[in-house]
């Protein structure tokens, strides 16, 4: 049942007042960034933290932004 149907909101994704019950699970999904401009423009030291950091994998890091661990 969509929830338009079940909880009487107006809108599927814009909603209030929606009363929960202990027990009750609530899902939220939301999309995903996909960033901004020419990936292989982004400046070495910043994919070298993404790296670091364990953001991107070396693969991705070479797939994406052109660029291997330094």
């Amino acid at each position: 049942m969509p929830f338009t149907e079940a909880f009487g909101t107006k809108s599927a994704s814009k909603f209030a007042d929606v009363r929960l019950n202990r027990g009750d699970e609530v899902c939220i999904e939301s999309c995903g960034g996909a960033g901004y401009g020419d990936p292989l423009q982004r400046a070495a030291e910043l994919v070298d933290y993404d790296l670091a950091q364990g953001f991107v994998s070396a693969e991705a890091a070479a797939a994406f932004y052109g660029r291997t661990p330094a």
